[in-house]
């Protein structure tokens, strides 16, 4: 019910990432644009996901969770 199947994970395709301990999390957030990464859900501190545009583009507004 809360896990997507193994085909639409973003974290099987390969493009997201969970992050631990929070204060990592934290550093990414405010500094994975740079990288390409971005936070996506706003209820899910440590969930990452990369996309070349966040670069030139910036973070997108969060998604409230799927």
């Amino acid at each position: 019910q809360y896990a997507l199947p193994p085909n639409e994970s973003a974290h099987v395709k390969g493009y997201a990432m969970d992050i631990a301990p929070p204060n990592a999390a934290s550093w990414l957030e405010r500094n994975g644009r740079k990288f390409g990464l971005c936070r996506r859900y706003a209820d899910e501190a440590w969930h990452f996901e990369y996309q070349a545009s966040y670069k030139t583009a910036g973070c997108p507004t969060l998604l409230p969770h799927p």
